[in-house]
């Protein structure tokens, strides 16, 4: 079985962490804040002190970090995942972030012979994690996919190949440019509360 690890103990890390635990698994974690990792250990996860160090304990990592520069520095930066990841591990960001970013990451990834994909996630955040119900877009047709669906199957319902690397984070970033007008619409007709 792979060890998985998180990097990113936001809302959707931190119920990524519940929810492995509840499926019997002793997830490896890392954040930059310690109030975080502490409450991820007390859930039952397992820290690590880096990214760097992360890597070096886990087959398969989820990234769930908030914006493309802390993925650059995360995977790429000094005590990233790339300083510590095995040959054949796998890493999945869960961010949405740019095509570019992906591509850029797995270019590097690649030359250490570390599959790097872009898996974003569609849903109700942390409640969709919790339930197992959310929806993963996932950038690859091949054998990471293969290798990523049963791990993300934990937590999503619908584990999706909807293409080649950086096609899940294109698709990401279109239902949020589609749903946008929708909520801010929504929003406009709601009775102020004055």
């Amino acid at each position: 079985m792979d060890t998985v690890g998180i990097v990113g103990l936001g809302l959707i890390g931190s119920a990524l962490v519940r929810r492995l635990v509840s499926q019997g698994e002793t997830p490896q974690i890392f954040d930059l804040r310690p109030d975080v990792v502490e409450a991820g250990v007390a859930d039952g996860a397992i820290a690590a002190y880096s990214c760097r160090e992360l890597a070096e304990n886990c087959d398969i990592v989820l990234v769930c970090v908030q914006t493309d520069e802390q993925c650059n520095d995360a995977v790429a930066g000094e005590l990233g995942l790339l300083e510590g990841a095995k040959h054949g591990a796998c890493i999945a960001v869960l961010s949405t972030v740019k095509p570019s970013t992906i591509s850029s990451l797995a270019t590097l990834a690649a030359e250490q012979g570390v599959a790097l994909v872009d898996a974003p996630l569609a849903g109700r955040g942390m409640f969709s994690v919790e339930e197992g119900s959310m929806t993963a877009m996932v950038g690859d047709e091949g054998e990471a996919f293969r290798r990523l669906e049963p791990v993300l199957g934990r937590f999503a319902s619908h584990v999706l190949s909807v293409g080649g690397l950086g096609s899940g984070a294109a698709l990401k970033l279109s239902l949020i440019h589609i749903s946008e007008p929708t909520r801010l619409k929504t929003r406009s007709r709601m009775p102020s509360s004055a």
